[in-house]
């Protein structure tokens, strides 16, 4: 009996160990086969962005459940007819702005200056000429609450090329614009996207760290990240390899230079090192509180510091996100909050001319793939 006993335990233990097995090899086909189709779709979303004539290189990288996938498409220029690669250096535009917010939140952390101070205190003395019912807040700059213009007047009679429009403005450039300001009164302000006060940011975190934005940035990040592809300025050799841009026609253009200001944009990347970046916002709680709600901007549109928060009717978590645009290079970045799945697109060129917004469409049809297998 008790041999019997035995004998039935153990095949009952083997009929258990191969339907487990039968088991995780049918949820393995499972994940194979889910993966296989959104590296299908994705190629898919590709080939419509690619079909418009002024379209060059295209490239991915794709945060889904833990797992990275890079996807790369087209040809970077005419002239070199190659296709990219998750290591090609774009522009990637305003996402430098989520940067920006990213250290700003970690220089709020070790009480390095607050969300309430004054922006003037961190101005050259004398800058300011508005008395205190008028002040501007750090929180207010990161919101894009501030009231300062996009652009002000003043920013465009320093351009002496309009196909590099930053590459001139100067510390005492700010200086003379805020010597003639007059901030809105606090009750009027709403939001109002500006590159000027994000500027004006990244500006203030060199006061506060007593060095240059790029040695901040890497410093903070891209030492801790590995983040060996990603610069403002860098050296002449890593500048050389930014991949050429174009227009939205299809001409190629310059790329933006910003040494003085580049909070705003002046960023240069690729999909690998941004993708670390997004892993690191989505895992970090530090940098995860600046992709918290400040500010509601509309029914279903926040702000947090520098990210925009989305209500998509595609998925019932939000959407966080972070576009960017220059001369001759269009990005975005967002994640699905909540989750591991998160998506970087950079593109070499300013955007379609007979498909507007098509790398931000790209990105958000992406993330609506990746909601749909959470």
């Amino acid at each position: 009996m008790e041999l019997n006993f035995s004998l039935r335990h153990f095949n009952l233990e083997q009929d258990l160990m191969k339907n487990h097995c039968l088991f995780l090899c049918f949820c393995l086909f499972l994940v194979c086969e889910s993966k296989a189709q959104i590296g299908s779709n994705i190629d898919s979303l590709a080939s419509s962005y690619l079909e418009s004539e002024f379209a060059k290189a295209i490239s991915i990288a794709i945060l889904n459940k833990d797992e990275i996938s890079y996807h790369n498409y087209g040809k970077i220029s005419t002239e070199n007819p190659v296709v990219p690669t998750k290591n090609s250096i774009y522009e990637i535009g305003s996402i430098s702005k989520a940067v920006t917010s990213t250290l700003l939140q970690q220089l709020i952390s070790e009480n390095k200056l607050s969300l309430d101070d004054d922006m003037c205190d961190y101005m050259p003395e004398g800058s300011c000429q508005w008395t205190e019912e008028k002040k501007i807040t750090i929180r207010e700059l990161a919101t894009h609450t501030s009231g300062i213009p996009r652009l002000p007047y003043s920013f465009f009679s320093n351009v002496k090329d309009m196909n590099r429009p930053y590459e001139n403005h100067r510390e005492e450039d700010l200086v003379r614009f805020l010597k003639s300001y007059d901030p809105a009164p606090i009750e009027d302000r709403v939001y109002e996207y500006s590159n000027y006060g994000m500027m004006i940011l990244g500006y203030i975190l060199e006061q506060v760290e007593g060095k240059s934005y790029e040695m901040i940035m890497l410093e903070r990040l891209l030492k801790p990240l590995e983040m060996y592809r990603t610069f403002v300025m860098g050296n002449e050799d890593i500048h050389a390899k930014i991949i050429q841009g174009h227009s939205s026609n299809g001409k190629e253009t310059p790329v933006w230079d910003m040494p003085t200001f580049p909070g705003h944009g002046g960023i240069r990347s690729t999909t690998s090192d941004m993708m670390k970046f997004m892993q690191y916002v989505l895992n970090d709680p530090i940098a995860s509180k600046a992709t918290n709600k400040q500010i509601q901007i509309e029914e279903q549109k926040w702000i947090g510091l520098g990210w925009h928060i989305f209500n998509y009717e595609f998925t019932d978590k939000l959407i966080v996100l972070h576009n960017g645009q220059t001369g001759g290079y269009t990005a975005f970045a967002g994640f699905i909050e909540g989750s591991e799945s998160a998506v970087v697109v950079l593109c070499n060129n300013s955007g379609l001319e007979d498909k507007p917004s098509a790398c931000d469409l790209l990105g958000l049809e992406i993330l609506d793939l990746l909601s749909k297998s959470l």
